[in-house]
């Protein structure tokens, strides 16, 4: 008897799938915000010299000349005591910029007023607690902004404003050196300067003056 081999049936092997490349995505770094060390200036002082304070890493401290001390820190109140303390603030920060703006030392117009106040309201949400010149208050950037008003009289306080936010130092101390820009600043600084009250000055240059005339009479009465 032949016994017949059988064939194998025809089987499609299966594909062995391609593995994916792996890819590695970077981990990403947490963003950390860093809140600024806001310090006071120094010590303030009030009330002569026998209350001391000072705001330094999140706790005001108030030192009292007979030794006692007060410490606060913004999370020993109650939310509704710290926002209100927030905004009271916030009040005596803006309102502050607005009595500090002057014009040759005399109150200054409540165009002005309103162009300190922005500013340092910008400020505030740029997270810039202080800055130089801030609202046009001080000798050097509160010239410049008052001598541009005096050049464009027709531009707004806000447009003025809006300039100089967007100029370079260089730039601004090109325009405080402008042969038009610096005569004004010149003249608004001696106005803010206030002579020593004890100090006679016409009467000094009065003597100048009669004692430069007496030196040229005896002079010409030599020849």
């Amino acid at each position: 008897m032949v016994t017949k081999e059988k064939k194998a049936p025809n089987v499609t092997p299966t594909p062995t799938p391609t593995p994916e490349p792996t890819v590695t995505v970077p981990t990403p770094t947490p963003t950390t915000t860093t809140k600024p060390n806001l310090v006071s200036k120094a010590r303030k002082k009030t009330e002569g010299s026998d209350i001391q304070s000072e705001i330094a890493d999140g706790q005001l401290t108030i030192l009292f000349s007979h030794g006692e001390v007060i410490k606060i820190t913004a999370d020993m109140f109650p939310d509704f005591i710290r926002d209100f303390a927030m905004l009271h603030g916030f009040k005596q920060k803006l309102v502050d910029a607005a009595a500090k703006s002057k014009v040759a030392g005399a109150s200054a117009p409540v165009e002005d007023k309103y162009t300190a106040v922005k500013t340092v309201y910008d400020n505030l949400l740029a997270g810039i607690w202080s800055a130089h010149g801030e609202g046009g208050s001080s000798q050097d950037g509160g010239l410049l902004f008052q001598a541009l008003r005096e050049i464009s009289p027709d531009s707004t306080p806000d447009e003025i404003r809006e300039m100089l936010a967007g100029l370079t130092p260089k730039e601004k101390d090109a325009l405080r050196k402008d042969d038009e820009v610096a005569p004004i600043i010149a003249r608004l600084k001696l106005a803010k300067s206030k002579p020593v009250a004890s100090v006679n000055t016409k009467a000094l240059l009065q003597g100048l003056k009669t004692r430069t005339h007496a030196a040229g009479a005896a002079g010409a009465a030599g020849e």
